[in-house]
């Protein structure tokens, strides 16, 4: 479930491992694929050379399966349709999972993350021009509840006309899950990359830490740059960004990111948000949140939080139209100096 004109990381990695001219430490399987609407790249060592590209692949189908809007028949889209009802934790586990992770961070953030705000969605991208509040088409859909009943075994509405999309978690969640998979397996490094969503762990061919490069945002596809590089073990990377998607009215640029609040695009400076935590899944939601907030909310929120686990990277633009990073956390500690 590629997420409708995020930012995503440039992985440089991929292509400084193939011209490296160091031979490999160690023999390293590595996989290209596509999924949820998107690539994904996965590279890993395990002592006893096994090949699970079957076994992810599997994962892969079935998360897709579940989980992903870009399938007319996916179970989500089921739900959302009222042909399912009830999403069972047996049955469904990821899409389950994917309701659980999503009331959490809904939670935690207070609304700035939501996973209903689907029929939003949806209405935007029917709509010529920005609909403000006031406009009766659109207090008619931020008027649709957004709750589900979530227990230990089910998923169920508690209004039929609730539909909700998790492309803002759901590629990281999907990460989580098949590094769990080579955790439980013993696999001692790896990397797994969905979309730009991404996890490491220990070292790689080179017997380094993995190295990641976060793209500019005025890279293209045909003249990538790089914002920033950093070195990462054990931990993920999401980036979430608004500036390649929006729309100018009356002088002023209102991005793709949605306010669950008011229906509308934010119009701030801050351009891209990159999480580095733990779970991808978290580091997906959270991102997702901050850049709805803007850079001042979201420091003062990390900071109520206590989130000393939670490092971030911010670009902005000035007023110059120039762009600016900065850093909360353990950021700069993690970058790679020229």
């Amino acid at each position: 479930m590629k997420r409708n004109l995020r930012a995503f990381i440039l992985l440089l990695l991929v292509s400084f491992l193939m011209s490296c001219n160091q031979n490999p430490t160690e023999d390293y399987i590595e996989l290209v694929g596509e999924a949820q609407g998107t690539t994904f790249y996965i590279s890993y060592f395990d002592s006893t050379q096994t090949d699970f590209s079957n076994e992810l692949q599997t994962i892969l189908q079935e998360f897709d399966e579940q989980v992903s809007t870009y399938k007319s028949r996916s179970v989500i889209n089921q739900f959302n349709d009222n042909v399912v009802d009830t999403i069972w934790k047996s049955k469904f586990p990821y899409l389950y999972q994917s309701f659980s992770l999503s009331a959490e961070v809904t939670h935690y953030t207070k609304g700035y993350f939501d996973a209903g705000v689907y029929p939003l969605i949806q209405l935007i991208k029917s709509s010529d021009s920005l609909l403000t509040q006031g406009n009766e088409t659109l207090d008619s859909v931020l008027s649709i509840p957004r709750n589900f009943v979530l227990n230990k075994d089910y998923v169920t509405k508690e209004d039929k006309r609730s539909q909700f999309n998790f492309n803002a978690i759901a590629q990281g969640y999907s990460v989580d899950v098949l590094a769990a998979f080579f955790d439980e397996k013993g696999v001692e490094s790896y990397m797994v990359e969905i979309g730009g969503e991404l996890r490491v762990r220990g070292k790689n061919k080179q017997g380094k830490l993995w190295t990641i490069s976060l793209e500019s945002p005025n890279s293209t596809r045909e003249n990538r740059s790089v914002q920033e590089m950093i070195e990462v073990d054990d931990l993920s990377v999401v980036t979430s960004g608004s500036y390649r998607k929006f729309q100018e009215i009356d002088g002023k640029k209102y991005s793709h990111a949605i306010n669950p609040f008011t229906g509308q695009g934010v119009n701030h400076n801050l351009l891209s948000v990159t999480v580095v935590t733990k779970d991808a899944s978290i580091a997906d939601g959270l991102a997702t949140a901050f850049l709805v907030m803007g850079k001042e909310k979201t420091i003062e929120f990390v900071k109520a939080n206590d989130l000393y686990e939670v490092s971030i990277l911010f670009i902005e633009t000035n007023e110059n139209g120039e762009f600016v990073s900065s850093y909360f956390g353990n950021f700069e500690k993690m970058m790679l100096v020229d």
